[in-house]
């Protein structure tokens, strides 16, 4: 639209014509309605040069060149600051040289002051896309759960959406000083509460949890209870996940690990130990698993003088060195295909590579299938572990990180006792060579290929079972 793309030009014009007019309205006011006792050759000048003050010092301040959003607060403050600046200013040099009443500057800049803001507040009332016909048949109807801000936003990308795929109906806020708000024209119509009633009575199809900050127990409840109505649900996440201030309906997405654990993610200080990763050659085996890809991931942001992933799986391989470079041809030195089971291969890395830092995070890990093929976790975690050891200790590695696995703890598996044995075999390397080797245990990792939670995710999402 033409008049958008000159709404500075438009927005200096009308604050100019707002000075002359209140000028002339004050003057006219300050002698009672008399037109032949109004100095309008003065006002008139005096006026001019207001509004010229104030044009120069808003074009400093770029009040009218988009450095706020148009009627915002921000907004506001600044046109208040020019405006109250140019008045005091105008109003000293009239005291001085008095060409006008006293009381006319400062009539005239209260009211360009209202005139301003009024306007500006009309202007994105009606700029604003208001409800547009849309095919019943095609928009999805959908109750937005929460009216703050996450809602507001929300609900205003929906408005503004061509293809209008999304119609929101109503909100639901159990806030009572909310119980009469409207966010673009969508009305508050009710508390979470009667959230099922609500679902059947309105006949929406998806029920949007738009409250960042909710709880593991209020995005159960809800999810219940739309699903006793047959709605589908779907949620706005956490600000703290969002790369943009505002949301709109590209950030909606089904529920997730974090809804369904009810915790959110915890990402480790990496910069705390960054130290003895920048500029050191660092090898990582098992690169291409969940845990090992991650950590190549982390790794590579911290300018290693080199990074080896090592890994018997080529494809998994190609899937990490793409996620790092965007590229992965497998035909550079940072990839290496190697089974830690062959004693004299793994030697060979090592003598070539010479790398200072290692995170051993090659494994089998699968319990009920070691329970069925006990042997395999014998070479793998115990066997390969001990020859990875092997060649770090040749080549006097600075540290060895050995990722084992809470299983170890009073192993009951032949997953568990693998690697407790992996365990005993890092400490005992650790006391004959004094150096820094050591094993880290972890859990269930979210996510990770083959983790159920993985899949009671997408069971919940789908509407159960789980």
């Amino acid at each position: 639209m033409a008049v958008r793309r000159h709404r500075a030009l438009l927005a200096i014009s009308f604050d100019s014509a707002s000075w002359l007019v209140s000028f002339c309205l004050f003057s006219w006011l300050r002698f009672e309605g008399d037109v032949g006792q109004v100095p309008w050759a003065a006002t008139l000048l005096v006026a001019a040069g207001a509004a010229a003050i104030y044009v120069v010092g808003a074009t400093k301040t770029r009040t009218h060149h988009g450095r706020a959003v148009t009627a915002s607060v921000e907004q506001i403050l600044l046109l208040g600051v020019a405006l109250m600046a140019t008045t005091f200013a105008v109003f000293a040099a009239n005291l001085v040289y008095q060409w006008v009443p006293r009381s006319i500057p400062l009539g005239a800049g209260l009211l360009t002051l209202v005139s301003a803001v009024a306007a500006r507040i009309v202007w994105v009332h009606l700029m604003s896309p208001g409800p547009r016909p849309v095919d019943q048949q095609e928009s999805v109807p959908v109750l937005v759960v929460g009216a703050g801000d996450g809602a507001r936003d929300l609900v205003a990308s929906m408005t503004r959406d061509p293809q209008r795929l999304w119609r929101p109906v109503g909100l639901l806020d159990d806030d009572p000083y909310k119980r009469h708000l409207r966010l673009s024209r969508v009305p508050v119509i009710g508390t979470t509460d009667r959230l099922e009633q609500l679902v059947v009575e309105t006949g929406v199809q998806n029920v949007v949890i738009a409250i960042p900050s909710a709880s593991t127990e209020l995005v159960h409840r809800l999810r219940r209870d739309a699903q006793r109505a047959g709605a589908s649900v779907k949620v706005l996440p956490a600000t703290t996940q969002l790369l943009t201030e505002h949301v709109g309906i590209r950030d909606l997405r089904d529920i997730n690990l974090s809804d369904v654990l009810g915790r959110n993610q915890l990402d480790t200080d990496v910069a705390a130990i960054a130290g003895y990763l920048t500029g050191r050659r660092v090898l990582v085996t098992g690169a291409g698993g969940s845990i090992g890809s991650e950590l190549c991931r982390q790794i590579h942001r911290f300018a290693p003088a080199e990074l080896m992933m090592l890994d018997r799986d080529e494809s998994a391989l190609h899937a990490v060195q793409l996620s790092i470079h965007g590229r992965a041809l497998l035909d550079s030195d940072d990839v290496v295909l190697c089974d830690i089971r062959d004693a004299e291969a793994v030697r060979t890395v090592f003598q070539q590579r010479r790398p200072d830092v290692v995170f051993h995070a090659a494994a089998l890990k699968h319990l009920p299938m070691l329970e069925q093929y006990p042997s395999e976790a014998v070479k793998t975690n115990v066997v390969g572990t001990s020859n990875v050891l092997d060649g770090a200790e040749e080549v006097g590695v600075d540290r060895f990180v050995n990722i084992s696995t809470d299983k170890a703890a009073n192993p009951e598996s032949v997953l568990g006792y693998s690697k407790r044995i992996s365990e005993r075999l890092t400490a005992a390397r650790a006391a004959r060579t004094g150096g820094n080797y050591l094993s880290v245990r972890f859990g269930n990792v979210l996510g990770s290929r083959g983790s159920v939670l993985t899949s009671f995710a997408k069971q919940i999402a789908a509407g159960g079972p789980v």
